[in-house]
């Protein structure tokens, strides 16, 4: 274990008791054991195992110092904490690992591309200067080693005359023999976000081909976080662009993606960084970044699990890892049929801080329906509103972006302390945090409600254990 590394760890193992008993702190969301995790990086499944690297400063609740942690888990639930695998260069040479992505070279090699961040591109406020390194490990993947060509694509060598603004986010996948690499950035004065594609045959020589795709409608500082990855006959674009993440359905052709219209993944402003993972199932995993904040000891955490395909119109259809099923414990079923338009608001509370909530409606008719939860403050409303097509999640809503059918709507919620992921209709998702004020002996109240609905309604409820 190198110096850095080492005392990074042990600011980590300092902070961690005071995290982890922090009120706010998820129970089964995945977190580090203390201070600061922001983007999900070189996810990938290995040797059996999926593992899982991330954004780290293992010295305060706040962004600085960034590292890579390292965690490995046998289903994507339950977690292993692992040595940290990258921390930055001492001196000028390098100041923070930006994100990037895990891949296994052709001959075996466990392989670590990431986005290295010197002081001279710090110094300009990273728009500029980052360069692309290498890292590589032994099968354990326990001991990372920086190669000694870094930077192994830089702008002098790739974009000598014209180099992208905030160029970084390495993310790689095969193609036959080839591999082929998306970096997210932006193109001098323009407005929008643009995807760099790079090939090699080897992994460690690259050549630049073009821009993958091209922003038009979003205007932003710029894209960054780019995954690439193909869904039977077709390939998914997910980007951040500064704000909710994005994709786009299409075809990978003459070296760019000629995708549809641009659609939203997460409609909360708390979910952002997306990363991937393709397991022995041939599933497609996707997950991203939490902006919770704990006030204190921890920032920061991981999205559960959301699998994805598509359906026979080539729609995005998302669902919650399957395997979540393991941590339900107690159970509350409701089914109830309305014969006439209803309002109800306030009753049959169920309790809890860590739950997960499926709730199917299959009505005539109805002006809105949901939950109010209430902490012993105050009231936050989950609600569907049926002639607006709006999903409102505490203090933020957003217009939903494909209608199923009249009067039918599936809610899948997971609250977790913290942190709120609504799944909708299985293909629209809805991210949020927040704190609730709970006297120690109290539990936050979860009432469902609905106005002026008739039809059926079924309600599943589950308190969720957890995973550390």
């Amino acid at each position: 274990m190198n110096k850095q590394i080492k005392k990074a760890t042990t600011a980590l193992e300092k902070s961690a008791p005071a995290a982890q008993a922090n009120p706010y702190r998820p129970e089964y969301h995945f977190l580090p054991p203390a201070n600061w995790m922001n983007d999900p990086n070189g996810t990938i499944f290995y040797n059996g195992e999926f593992h899982l690297f991330y954004q780290l400063n293992p010295y305060k609740p706040k962004w600085g110092r960034i590292h890579w942690g390292h965690a490995k888990s046998n289903d994507l639930v339950t977690w292993e904490h692992l040595p940290l695998a990258l921390a930055p260069d001492p001196g000028p040479k390098e100041l923070h690992c930006f994100s990037g992505c895990c891949v296994i070279a052709d001959d075996g090699t466990p392989t670590i591309f990431y986005t290295s961040i010197s002081a001279k591109s710090f110094a300009a406020a990273v728009s500029r200067q980052a360069e692309q390194w290498v890292a590589t490990s032994d099968a354990d993947m326990l001991i990372w080693k920086k190669h000694h060509a870094n930077p192994i694509l830089s702008e002098a060598q790739h974009h000598p005359e014209n180099p992208p603004r905030h160029w970084r986010d390495p993310y790689i996948w095969k193609e036959g023999e080839i591999w082929y690499m998306v970096l997210g950035g932006q193109q001098p004065g323009e407005k929008f976000g643009s995807i760099y594609l790079y090939q090699s045959e080897d992994l460690k020589q690259w050549d630049y081909v073009g821009i993958l795709a091209k922003g038009r409608e979003i205007e932003c500082k710029s894209w960054e976080c780019p995954n690439y990855f193909r869904l039977g006959d077709n390939y998914v674009l997910l980007v951040a662009p500064f704000q909710q993440v994005i994709y786009s359905i299409g075809e990978f052709k003459d070296h760019q993606h000629r995708g549809t219209a641009w659609f939203t993944f997460d409609h909360g402003k708390d979910f952002y960084a997306t990363n991937t993972y393709v397991d022995d199932q041939g599933r497609t995993i996707v997950v991203g970044w939490i902006k919770a904040d704990g006030k204190g000891d921890w920032a920061g955490c991981l999205s559960l699990p959301r699998v994805v395909s598509l359906d026979a119109d080539d729609r995005l259809k998302i669902h919650p890892l399957p395997e979540l099923e393991q941590l339900r414990t107690k159970h509350i079923h409701l089914h109830r049929k309305l014969t006439e338009p209803t309002a109800m608001a306030g009753t049959a509370p169920y309790f809890g801080e860590c739950v997960e909530i499926v709730a199917e409606f299959e009505l005539d008719a109805a002006d809105s329906v949901g939950f109010i939860l209430s902490d012993d403050e105050d009231e936050y409303p989950i609600r569907f509103d049926f002639e607006t097509n709006t999903l409102q999640a505490l203090s933020e809503q957003a217009q939903l972006e494909f209608r199923g059918d009249p009067g039918q709507l599936k809610l899948h919620i997971f609250i977790d302390k913290s942190v709120i992921e609504i799944f909708v209709n299985e293909c629209e998702t809805f991210t949020t945090t927040f704190h609730p004020i709970l006297g120690e002996n109290n539990a936050l109240k979860i009432a469902p409600f609905f106005a002026n609905a008739q039809g059926t309604i079924t309600l599943d409820f589950w308190t969720m254990k957890s995973v550390w």
